[in-house]
């Protein structure tokens, strides 16, 4: 049973201590507060012996809210949403071109994440599927293939860039918004009633609504019309979600026309905001590189004369980007991948992109340095020894696959879909998961060597050309 929302007085009445003027015939004549007699006193006394303290919550996320600090800066910049016609209950008021509406706030724009009631309950129920009715969340991923195969003719695939997201937020209580699940699962935030290959590592949650300028959507039927193939959509009824590609090794390599296609899909991002010009160059870049590592996402990473053609292909966008006055980084190095074939690729392109701007490149260095320094750190703690601070072990050390990383299959929720369609995926990822998380740490290690050499501005001096990869079921026309 859907738990009963409290209404902003018996909040009032159960959080704040209250008095009354003299002569009311609701005081205690000992006390001076008021009595039970009080119709909301007695209604927040009745919550709260159905639902608990709502200060609870509170408490828990000001634990809570340390870690989340940590974690959050490696949070992917742009997330992907797919949206069904069915989306939000089929209501096209939640879920359409403007932006996307949680169903708790549909009718109650005063809903506190911080004050909600069993909220815990609620974290499962949305990854669930369940009683999304009364969810404040909606469901996100950093793979453009997820959101692309949970859409469907009729639907839309959206985009959101988390950091205009945070601009816009400055100031107001509820700091963050974005929420990784395992997070959630990290610092006791979900009822861990998971089973079996459930995992959820590429669905993040956002509280509230969003609208534009961090939000950008597009229809399928336009991205049908801009070349994109229609077979794509809906791919998780098929039984399948990432591509095996062309037999033809030739056809297996980025192309030209691939390239020209993905970028043809991007453009209908673009000028989707009347202000904040300066975020358009990042939009189109990423929206690039994400359908792109769609049609290649079987691809651990590109080889050198793939990278050049890319830059070739968007030397225009990366100068506009350049002079665009975005000083927020494209992508996070540490950046969740494992599971996400094509967030992987993504990142990969991204990267290259990002060190293009000498300042960007000094931070992303920067980051990979205190990420494996921290890694090691941990090592030498799990093994009971002293750390040491010694910079060439920092170069030199194999680092760790990302936190949270498991063997089991990957599981989302990018719209508000039913217990049937996660079904789907625990199936058809049981298999891939294993190799997958294998795979991604071989590779993530030999990225990573290979990234402190970047200190040119030459694209081409990105990735080795890597040939194995799991094979999965295709999703190219």
């Amino acid at each position: 049973m859907a738990p009963k929302k409290v209404r902003k007085s018996e909040l009032e009445a159960l959080t704040q201590p209250f008095y009354v003027e003299p002569g009311n015939n609701n005081l205690s004549e000992t006390t001076g507060r008021r009595t039970r007699n009080s119709r909301v006193s007695k209604a927040a006394a009745d919550s709260s012996r159905r639902h608990g303290d709502p200060t609870g919550p509170r408490k828990r996320w000001a634990a809570a809210i340390e870690k989340f600090s940590e974690r959050q800066p490696s949070y992917p910049r742009f997330l992907f949403r797919g949206i069904r016609p069915d989306s939000g209950g089929g209501d096209g008021s939640l879920n359409n071109a403007s932006g996307v509406v949680p169903h708790a706030f549909r009718y109650n724009e005063e809903y506190c994440l911080f004050n909600t009631p069993n909220l815990r309950q609620v974290v499962n129920a949305h990854c669930h599927g369940e009683q999304a009715g009364n969810s404040p969340f909606s469901s996100w991923t950093p793979s453009m293939t997820v959101a692309i195969t949970y859409s469907t003719e009729g639907g839309r695939v959206a985009m959101l860039d988390t950091a205009r997201l945070a601009k816009e937020d400055e100031g107001k209580e509820e700091k963050y918004r974005v929420f990784h699940v395992p997070d959630l699962e990290k610092v006791d935030m979900t009822q861990h009633r998971y089973s079996g290959n459930e995992s959820y590592e590429y669905e993040y949650l956002v509280y509230g609504p969003v609208y534009k300028p961090a939000y950008r959507s597009t229809t399928v039927q336009d991205l049908i019309g801009a070349g994109w193939p229609r077979d794509a959509f809906n791919h998780y009824r098929e039984g399948g979600r990432w591509p095996t590609g062309p037999a033809d090794e030739d056809s297996r390599r980025v192309s030209a026309k691939d390239i020209a296609a993905a970028r043809a899909v991007a453009e209908l991002y673009r000028g989707q905001s009347l202000t904040h010009r300066e975020d358009e160059p990042a939009v189109t870049l990423t929206a690039t590189t994400a359908f792109l590592s769609v049609l290649h996402s079987w691809r651990p990473e590109l080889d050198k004369a793939e990278i050049k053609l890319l830059a070739e292909h968007i030397d225009t966008d990366i100068k506009s980007w350049r002079d665009s006055g975005d000083e927020t980084p494209l992508v996070n190095p540490d950046q969740y991948t494992i599971g996400m074939p094509d967030a992987k690729l993504m990142l990969q392109m991204l990267i290259g992109i990002q060190q293009q701007q000498p300042e960007h490149r000094e931070q992303i260095q920067h980051k990979q340095g205190q990420t494996m320094k921290r890694k090691a750190d941990q090592v030498d703690a799990d093994d009971g020894s002293v750390p040491s601070p010694s910079p060439k072990r920092q170069r030199t050390e194999q680092p760790d696959a990302p936190e949270y990383q498991s063997s089991q299959s990957s599981s989302g929720n990018s719209g508000n879909s039913g217990n049937s369609e996660r079904s789907y995926q625990n199936s058809s990822h049981s298999s891939e998961r294993s190799q997958s998380s294998q795979s991604d740490q071989n590779s993530e290690s030999s990225s990573c060597s290979s990234e402190t050499s970047y200190q040119n501005n030459d694209l081409s001096s990105l990735g080795n050309q890597d040939s194995s990869q799991t094979s999965l079921n295709s999703l190219r026309s």
